[in-house]
Formats: C-alpha cells, structure tokens, sequence
C-alpha cells in the first residue's frame, strides 16, 4: 500500500504539471460544476495547493480503491498460501516416501514436483502482475478524476497552479492562505457521490 501511495503523490505532482500544460495550451470543456469560495483567498494570486495526504485519507473514492485492492490482495495471498502449503505437504509426503520407491518412482515424481513448483512460481508472478495492473489502473482513475476536477475548478476560480503538498517534498513552506485542499476534498468527494 506504500508503494500505491507513493505513486499517487506522484502522479499529483504530474497532475499539477499537466494542469499548467492544459491550462494554457487549450480550453477544457466539462460537465463538472465546481463551487470557488475565493472569499478568504488574496486576490492576484494564482497558485493555491493540496495536502496531499489529507486529500488521499478524506477522498472517498481513494478509500473505496485502498480497500478493495487490500481485499483483493488479501484473497490472492490467501490463495498463494494455499497452494504453496499443499506443494510443501506434497514435498514432505514424497521425502518420507522416498526410500520405498524405485528409482523411476523417484525420478518420475521428482520430475512432477519440479514442475509445480515451476508452476507455482508462474502463479505467484501472474498473480503479481495482476494486481500490479489493478493497482496501476485504480491509480490512473484517481489521477484523472483528480486532473478533471482540477482542469474546472482552475476555469471556474482563475487559478493557474495546484501544487500537491506533502511533508518532506520540495515545497518547504506554504501559506495556509493557499491551502485549497478542504475544498478539492469536498468538491471530488460530491462529484464522485453523484
């Protein structure tokens, strides 16, 4: 789950430099309604940020995402276990076994053993590759539901930059004037409820 979060922070930070490309380089048309309350903002300022971690524990759709890959992953690693004690009792049948056995006997079911350890090893890395391509998908729809609603709310409040703040990244100071995550929260989470 570490690793889908550092690659959410990352994909923020592509978002935001994606939303500048866009921002100026062509008009986004969306049914997206967003609501800017400039109200506290100071005026002429154009770039505003989002704590990304707040924006990723309040998000709903990410929490959704975060416990159906857990679930999904817990089942496969269930399932891998599994066949790895039923191939371990196989192995341990088979030493026990072994001094009865003729030499064909043994070189026949050591062929057998061999092979589905081969292909338990295939199952573990398919089974990996499945939820790799899972969690990279998820993560790509979460980037993009993210990028959508930033594109409008960037048209609709005159922003023209949404850094994605996290402790210990490159922005070492932000003033919570700036601060946009509540909102961003609040308007993806109404978006993703419709």
């Amino acid at each position: 789950m570490k690793n889908l979060s550092l690659a959410i922070n990352g994909v923020l930070a592509i978002a935001v430099a994606i939303l500048f490309y866009l921002h100026f380089s062509a008009p986004v048309s969306s049914n997206t309604t967003v609501t800017v309350n400039t109200d506290d903002a100071p005026t002429g300022e154009q770039i505003r940020y989002v704590n990304s971690d707040s924006l990723l524990n309040n998000f709903v759709f990410y929490k959704n995402l975060r416990e159906t890959a857990e679930a999904k992953r817990g089942k496969v690693e269930k399932d891998f276990i599994n066949k790895k004690q039923s191939f371990e009792q196989e192995v341990m049948a088979y030493q026990q076994a072994a001094a009865t056995m003729s030499d064909l006997q043994r070189q026949t079911k050591e062929q057998q053993l061999g092979k589905k350890q081969q292909e338990l090893a295939v199952y573990e890395q398919k089974q990996t590759d499945t939820i790799l391509k899972a969690e990279q998908k998820a993560t790509d729809e979460l980037f993009k539901k993210i990028n959508d609603y930033l594109k409008v709310y960037s048209q609709k409040s005159g922003v023209k930059v949404v850094l994605a703040y996290t402790r210990g990244s490159g922005i070492l100071y932000a003033s919570d004037s700036l601060d946009i995550t509540k909102e961003v929260i609040e308007g993806l989470n109404k978006e993703y409820a419709k």
